[in-house]
């Protein structure tokens, strides 16, 4: 399953708080973690979304905010940073900024994954095609950019029916 490495990374780091920038509709909240979760995004449409979905869940928080301009983390303290299918929407300059704010909350653990720009089969290749990403980047590019922050401890392929992404736990 494509949210394995997520699963795995946040499990074994047992994160008291986990933020996920960039949450969209909150398809990487895990119900089954009972541990406070805050969903960053900046689409109006998908957070009230995500409110609706996942309501019942007291320890889910879903706040509409742009990473790029929020003082929303300043002084705050999140021990797990999800970072899904975000790198592509933002050129390098912006990535570094981003990172810069994420290490700010001194995580125990940062998931990031990313789109690649070739995948096999048809549907992967367009919904690449398809996406409105701008900055889609190889997986070396990405690696330079990650390790410029951060400590990989893993990475791995992820294979969905209608993606490919490279993602990497960090520290």
């Amino acid at each position: 399953h494509g949210t394995d490495i997520l699963i795995r990374s946040i499990v074994t780091h047992n994160p008291k708080t986990i933020i996920d920038l960039g949450c969209g509709t909150g398809d990487f909240f895990n119900p089954h973690i009972n541990t406070p979760y805050t969903g960053l995004d900046t689409s109006r449409k998908y957070i009230s979304y995500a409110k609706n979905i996942y309501e019942s869940f007291t320890w889910a928080t879903f706040i509409c905010k742009d990473i790029l301009t929020t003082s929303f983390l300043n002084n705050k303290r999140f021990d797990g940073v999800i970072f899904v299918s975000m790198m592509h929407h933002f050129p390098e300059k912006d990535i570094n900024l981003i990172c810069q704010k994420i290490k700010k909350v001194k995580p125990k653990v940062i998931v990031i994954a990313d789109v690649i720009p070739n995948p096999t089969g048809f549907l992967r290749k367009l919904a690449v095609k398809l996406d409105r990403g701008r900055h889609i980047r190889l997986i070396d590019e990405k690696l330079r950019i990650i390790k410029r922050h951060f400590r990989i401890v893993h990475s791995e392929i992820i294979q969905s029916r209608l993606a490919v992404q490279f993602g990497v736990a960090c520290k």
